[in-house]
């Protein structure tokens, strides 16, 4: 398991990568290939901003019920994000491996509509988006699993079920950096 954090500077990726075993010993057309799953909220779409057009204030200085109602009255809320400066650097490195976009968003279906027509919009509709409670995104984790996010709790728990995580911490470069040491770690082991 190896948990990425970008960016730190002078952190070794080679320091935290725990070999598995079996997987040491396979040729690269024997290894499967690394699936990539995207965050949305905080890594390419501004929940922030759009809130602080709405209130005027950000999302940490305001009550969590008043957060959620104000969204909820905003019927376009999702749909009508801002793309985060930036964040298509992450988009160039990523857009060839397939990624799965995997957001959480409330039980609301229509906000889970929103963020798939949000996707579709921006990147394509050949992409899969999964909107999923945010504390079940890491029932997509295991082996060969990748999830960039910008939410702590959940890379660690992407971690504990056998995925890698990079926790992306708003400097889009710094991530892609992350991404492509560990994408170099993966191909060069043996």
């Amino acid at each position: 398991m190896l948990i990425v954090p970008a960016p730190v500077p002078g952190t070794d990726i080679n320091k935290t990568h725990r070999h598995n075993e079996k997987e040491k010993h396979m040729t690269l057309s024997q290894r499967p290939k690394l699936q990539v799953f995207l965050d949305l909220d905080g890594v390419f779409a501004d929940f922030d901003a759009r809130v602080k057009h709405l209130t005027g204030k950000h999302p940490s200085e305001l009550d969590r019920n008043r957060l959620w109602r104000m969204v909820n009255s905003d019927k376009r809320f999702f749909a009508e994000l801002e793309l985060i400066e930036g964040c298509m650097v992450l988009w160039e490195a990523t857009r060839d491996l397939e990624p799965i976009f995997l957001t959480g968003a409330p039980s609301s279906r229509i906000f889970q509509e929103q963020k798939r027509e949000w996707v579709a919009r921006i990147f394509g509709p050949e992409f899969t988006v999964h909107v999923v409670p945010k504390k079940l995104k890491q029932e997509f984790s295991g082996p060969h699993k990748v999830l960039i996010d910008d939410t702590p709790e959940n890379i660690e728990r992407w971690i504990e079920h056998g995925g890698y995580g990079i926790l992306h911490t708003g400097d889009h470069a710094s991530t892609v950096k992350a991404l492509q040491e560990l994408l170099d770690l993966y191909v060069h082991e043996k």
